[in-house]
């Protein structure tokens, strides 16, 4: 909050952390992506997007791509579970 409130870009705001948090708060995306149907590229550019203030991070974005792309799948019944 108080780099926003210095008017810090919201793109530089979250490169500073190494946590994993994003991940713990993407189920939304993961399930949007899933109704919308929306391609993987579309989901990975969804979820940075939503990255960006808090966990601006590769680590950060890969793992809450991964968990919001098995929740789309699951949705979407493309698990290979019967």
């Amino acid at each position: 909050m108080l780099a926003y409130q210095a008017k810090v870009a919201v793109t530089e705001i979250g490169r500073t952390g190494v946590t994993n948090g994003a991940a713990m708060r993407i189920s939304p995306i993961g399930v949007y992506a899933g109704l919308r149907a929306m391609s993987l590229e579309a989901l990975v550019d969804t979820v940075e997007v939503a990255c960006l203030p808090t966990h601006h991070t590769a680590p950060a974005i890969s793992g809450a791509a991964a968990i919001a792309a098995a929740i789309a799948a699951g949705i979407q019944d493309r698990t290979g579970g019967k």
